[in-house]
């Protein structure tokens, strides 16, 4: 009697684990980057390359979209030159920011100083979004030249 009661759980127990699917197995995984739609420099979209001076304020609008939710996105600036300054106290001048985001539809808006002793030369300006599924955006790229004339 014990060993047909333990056959009937035991069958009981091989059919409900077979028998469930998770909801995971009935969705589509999300295969599609999220797009970085705009982004505004000094309140411009057509500028890839950008003069500044050291002390300027650098204003960035950026417009973030995905298909189906966004998480984060990373701003980063760093040096590109060769370091050469003819000024004192001139140190090259980085900046990274990891922004949340949530949504299908995110607007971020950055003020960035640009320190005083930066130093003069080439930085190279990066956008990356990535949404709650682990897709990359495309990579946004600008060329910042600091320079004290």
């Amino acid at each position: 009697m014990k060993n047909t009661i333990y056959s009937f759980i035991l069958v009981l127990a091989i059919a409900g684990f077979t028998s469930c699917k998770k909801d995971d197995d009935n969705k589509k995984k999300d295969t599609t980057a999220p797009v970085i739609e705009k982004v505004l420099i000094n309140g411009k979209t057509d500028s890839d390359h950008i003069h500044l001076h050291p002390g300027d304020e650098l204003e960035l609008e950026i417009h973030f979209s995905d298909n189906e939710e966004l998480k984060s996105a990373k701003v980063e600036i760093h040096h590109a030159g060769d370091g050469h300054s003819h000024r004192m106290n001139a140190v090259p001048f980085a900046y990274n920011s990891i922004l949340e985001l949530s949504g299908k539809q995110a607007h971020e808006h950055l003020d960035i100083h640009i320190p005083d002793n930066a130093a003069d030369g080439e930085y190279h300006l990066t956008v990356q979004a990535i949404d709650a599924s682990g897709n990359e955006s495309v990579l946004y790229f600008a060329e910042l030249e600091v320079e004290t004339h």
